[in-house]
């Protein structure tokens, strides 16, 4: 007797095997052809790898776009993965039949993974060949980005790399040449400052980046490069492959003496104040930028630090002046035999101070670039010097330091005798309206204008005139013609010198911080009783002019006596700050 149930067992996984047999057949055509592929590609090396790396950009299609004097014979690329990159190699026979001869190639790139990626580098052409890569469409270092900016997963850009005889070694005969060459492709690492990416840069390229118009003083560079280097804005990263983060660092100093730690921007630190640590925080002054503070001996914790700190352990300091703290500066220096004092520099800046020897004894700031800089009404800036001739206290003098007032206006709008006096004129009318003008810190002033018929005079004999005429009491002024003379640090060539006739090289360039640059600028000196003022022109010179041609104006202004000095060290970086009480 027959077991049916057993036959029709039999039977249907029969049936089964011959119905999936075909679909299994597919599948392993399907794995082998696509492993296949993937090794042709680079995508996969072996059975371990990963097939579909998050770095993988490859060439997907070669095409000639033009060619001058010149036969494509034949031309195959083919890309392989390597360990520091993307390698595709082109390889190409052509017919040169002219020295200038050249074929250019349209190379579609594709990035497949999720990584920014760029051409590193163009290699391996024969010695008498060079190329030329089409910059204006893409340029080696650059992100390899279409035209919705999209630089990851399937993003492609063609590039435009021609093909030429190296100069030299050209031939007007045809001649058939293999111009074959490589194309490196390489991740791209992002630049970081203070958190925000700010540039890249290829793997194992160099990078220059600029910090911006208000750099930090002291930064701190981390990631795997070679080697960094900062000159205020730049900060220059070589052999760099990984990312990079350059932070702004704060110092912090106890008693004038500069502690080991640093803090970044936005940080917290806490600092161990040591065996002289006070038992109580009121006997602890703390002088920058900051959050909030707590104290808890002998450690004091400093929250949120946006600026260099200064702690000063023991009662309270005594506030001072701003021009106290600019005579502080030279205390205790002997000037040279022209004058001049020289304290301690400043962060990238020089501390140079000049007594003009006049019989009010002014001290000036002179040279390129000295510590004079200062925040005042939210903007930068400069220290002209303290004066001593405008009244029974001295006044510090400032001259505007982030842009002028205007760089093309008239001093006045009339050319009658007479127009040239500060405070009478439309210039100066304008620019009392200007928000430095109402600064509560700034003290009205009736401005020193006189000056000589001519300007084959010194600076002496210009502060000499300047101080036999004032004009109405006004709150913002110019610069004075004297003030650009006793600006310069080659005192003994120049201050003997005309100011109409100075030689640029030794009196001003290099020299004198007061030159606004490519801008003819009017002082408030006058030329006599006419209706010409001077000014500084772009040939370096103090020079006469009628008070209505157009010229630039740059704001100045002198504080209340009563001004305090708050922080900073006069540089760029770290400027002095203000306060009142």
């Amino acid at each position: 007797m027959i077991n049916k149930n057993k036959h029709n067992k039999t039977k249907n996984k029969y049936f089964n095997i011959t119905l999936f047999a075909p679909l299994i057949a597919l599948i392993v055509l399907f794995i082998t052809l696509g492993y296949s592929a993937f090794q042709s590609t680079g995508m996969v090396k072996d059975a371990a790898a990963t097939v579909r790396p998050e770095t993988f950009v490859r060439v997907t299609n070669l095409e000639v776009d033009t060619t001058s004097n010149a036969t494509v014979i034949s031309k195959d690329y083919t890309s392989v993965g390597h360990t520091n990159g993307y390698i595709t190699s082109i390889y190409s026979q052509v017919t040169f039949t002219r020295s200038t001869s050249s074929v250019k190639y349209a190379i579609d790139v594709t990035n497949f993974g999720n990584v920014e990626m760029g051409l590193a580098s163009i290699t391996g052409l024969p010695n008498n060949l060079d190329y030329e890569l089409d910059t204006n469409v893409y340029d080696i270092g650059e992100k390899i980005c279409n035209s919705n900016n999209e630089c990851t997963l399937g993003a492609k850009k063609t590039i435009y790399v021609t093909i030429k005889y190296k100069s030299g070694s050209g031939t007007n005969t045809s001649t058939t040449l293999n111009a074959n060459f490589n194309l490196t492709f390489k991740e791209l690492h992002n630049i970081y400052y203070n958190s925000t990416a700010i540039d890249y840069v290829i793997d194992g390229g160099n990078k220059t980046v600029s910090l911006g118009n208000n750099p930090p003083t002291y930064i701190r560079v981390t990631g795997t490069l070679t080697n960094s280097s900062y000159t205020s804005p730049n900060v220059t990263l070589t052999a760099v492959t990984s990312d990079i983060y350059i932070i702004e660092v704060h110092k912090v100093y106890v008693d004038n003496v500069v502690q080991q730690n640093t803090v970044d921007n936005g940080g917290n630190i806490t600092v161990n104040l040591g065996n002289n640590a006070p038992t109580n925080s009121s006997d602890i002054t703390i002088t920058g930028s900051y959050g909030s503070s707590s104290y808890n001996n002998p450690n004091l914790i400093l929250n949120n630090v946006t600026t260099d700190i200064y702690i000063t352990i023991g009662s309270a300091p005594v506030p001072i002046t701003i021009s106290e703290k600019i005579e502080s500066v030279i205390e205790g220096i002997t000037p040279d035999s022209n004058g001049m004092y020289t304290g301690a520099a400043g962060s990238g800046c020089t501390n140079k101070i000049i007594d003009d020897g006049t019989s009010d004894h002014n001290l000036r700031y002179v040279g390129s670039d000295p510590c004079n800089y200062v925040t005042f009404n939210g903007e930068t800036w400069r220290i002209i010097g303290v004066f001593y001739n405008m009244g029974s206290d001295p006044l510090v003098k400032l001259v505007n330091g982030t842009a002028p007032y205007s760089t093309s206006v008239k001093f006045n709008n009339n050319n009658k005798n007479g127009g040239n006096v500060w405070g009478s004129n439309s210039l100066s009318s304008s620019m009392q309206s200007i928000s430095a003008a109402s600064n509560s810190m700034v003290q009205s002033v009736q401005w020193r204008i006189g000056g000589p018929q001519y300007n084959s005079n010194t600076a002496a004999s210009f502060y000499s005139s300047e101080t036999s005429k004032t004009s109405s009491s006004v709150s913002i002024g110019l610069i004075n013609a004297a003030d650009f003379g006793y600006a310069t640090d080659n005192i003994s060539s120049c201050r003997s010198s005309n100011l109409g006739s100075w030689t640029v090289a030794n009196c001003v360039t290099d020299h004198n911080w007061l030159y606004l640059d490519n801008y003819n600028s009017f002082t408030v000196t006058t030329v006599g009783t006419g209706n010409s003022i001077y000014r500084v022109t772009t040939g370096k010179v103090i020079v006469s002019t009628t008070i209505n041609t157009n010229s630039a104006a740059r704001a100045a202004l002198y504080l209340k006596a009563d001004i305090l000095y708050d922080s900073g060290d006069g540089s760029s970086g770290t400027p002095y700050t203000l306060k009142t009480s």
